[in-house]
């Protein structure tokens, strides 16, 4: 049953108002006010509840003109549809009422049907305005959407969709052609692992993308890597960096139901930042780019039940490499060190050139004590290298400095700290050794 539009009556004559509410208590919800100033009063506090105002004109107070005056200056109440009520032989009053926005006239004494008749038909009359009005918006809305689509969009970095939460499918995509995907997508999680339209680094993030609309977050966003249209997507240079916003809309109930995506092409970005925190000979971290992403992963890491490790590395004997076979021979070692490392670690670990012969790694999420010891055996054993010039034999190795938390350090500032104090030990036993940090004895 549709909901009863509301009526503000406003008549100082107890009497004309006893008839108007029994004229009009059957067909609508009425709200009554003795006076100009009450009703103002009432429509300040509830304006955005009333449908209608049907008032007449001389009353104590605050008269219908002033009301109607109030009305027709206040932004948020001049929506709402008046009816005056005058007595008989009072022309002017009726002009003067127009002229202030009323949209009909009832002349007391009263007569019930024609007061019925004539609140239906301003009623209708308002509905109808209102409905032209949402409609022209709607309109203006969706051909301004269309000159978007049409026109803006394709000169654009950006991709739109629908993605449907009850059938885990993606609709009505719009996207430029340098894109990779450009069809509706149904098992979206699967057909992105199968058909390599998410980089399998960004996989894990997708999926997680679309749990967290799932369970009806609001708004989900994420940086993914996404194929290029006409790649096979099987190298990093076949995607595009993405950052992916989704919108969810939830039905009467409050359940999401679906989402709108928007994705941006952000490469340029990615590149400029992985420029910025990249060391420009080794292509591994630089200092700056170490402590933002260790500090990141050390919030991750202290909501889990795990342990963590800083190791520090120096190369021994680097300084005779250079005085020897020149800098140029001592980036290329450098370099080799710097792949040395990634032969030795998981891609989630975070390697580091801090400057000179100098390198870190950054172990996360580690559940056994010994692995930590055996990386660090690995490493040394790695980095044991041997140059020959003419009759001289010169021996590289490293020295190995450990320290785990969260017991030696839940912040990047500790963690380093405890980490140089064992790589200085190390360095102070000879050389090419490897110290953890631990608890001096007494």
């Amino acid at each position: 049953m549709d909901k009863l539009k509301k009526i503000l009556i406003v008549e100082d004559s107890k009497m004309n108002r006893r008839m108007l509410v029994d004229t009009l208590q059957d067909s609508y919800q009425l709200v009554e006010a003795e006076n100009g100033e009450i009703a103002w009063n009432i429509l300040q506090a509830d304006g955005d509840t009333i449908d209608m105002v049907l008032s007449d004109i001389v009353m104590p107070v605050m008269d219908g003109f002033e009301l109607l005056n109030r009305i027709k200056h206040n932004s948020k109440l001049r929506r709402i549809p008046i009816i005056v009520v005058t007595s008989l032989n009072e022309t002017e009053n009726e002009i003067r009422a127009l002229d202030l926005g009323a949209l009909e006239v009832i002349v007391k004494p009263y007569d019930p049907a024609i007061v019925q008749r004539r609140i239906k038909n301003v009623i209708q009359l308002n509905d109808l305005e209102r409905m032209k009005a949402e409609y022209q918006l709607l309109k203006e809305s969706q051909q301004l959407f269309d000159v978007f689509i049409d026109t803006a969009l394709p000169n654009s970095n950006l991709s739109v969709w629908k993605y449907d939460i009850a059938r885990d499918c993606i609709t009505n995509i719009v996207s430029d052609k340098k894109h990779g995907f450009t069809r509706d997508m149904s098992n979206v999680s699967k057909t992105f692992a199968d058909e390599r339209y998410i980089h399998i680094d960004s996989l894990e993030d997708a999926r997680d993308m679309f749990e967290e609309i799932r369970a009806g977050k609001k708004v989900v966003e994420k940086s993914i890597r996404v194929r290029k249209a006409g790649t096979l997507g099987l190298a990093k240079e076949d995607y595009w960096w993405n950052r992916i916003v989704h919108t969810t809309i939830y039905d009467d109930d409050g359940k999401a139901i679906s989402a709108i995506g928007i994705s941006e092409d952000i490469t340029s970005e990615k590149q400029a930042k992985e420029k910025a925190e990249k060391d420009q000979l080794t292509k591994i971290y630089n200092r700056s780019g170490f402590i933002d992403i260790v500090d990141k992963k050390l919030i991750e890491n202290k909501r889990k039940d795990t342990i963590w490790a800083l190791i520090m590395i120096d190369l021994d004997n680097f300084k005779s490499v250079n005085d020897n076979f020149g800098h140029e021979y001592g980036d290329n070692v450098l370099i080799e060190v710097a792949n040395r490392l990634r032969s030795v670690f998981r891609t989630e670990d975070c390697i580091s050139r801090l400057g000179g012969d100098e390198f870190a790694v950054f172990i996360s999420e580690i559940s056994d004590r010994n692995a930590i010891t055996e990386r660090a055996e690995m490493v040394r054993t790695k980095l044991t290298m041997d140059f020959q010039l003419k009759y001289e034999l010169i021996k590289l190795t490293c020295s190995i400095g450990v320290a785990v938390g969260p017991e030696y350090g839940s912040d990047f500032h500790t963690l380093y700290i405890n980490a140089d104090e064992a790589l200085y030990q190390a360095k102070n036993s000879g050389k090419n050794k490897i110290s953890i940090k631990q608890k001096e004895k007494k």
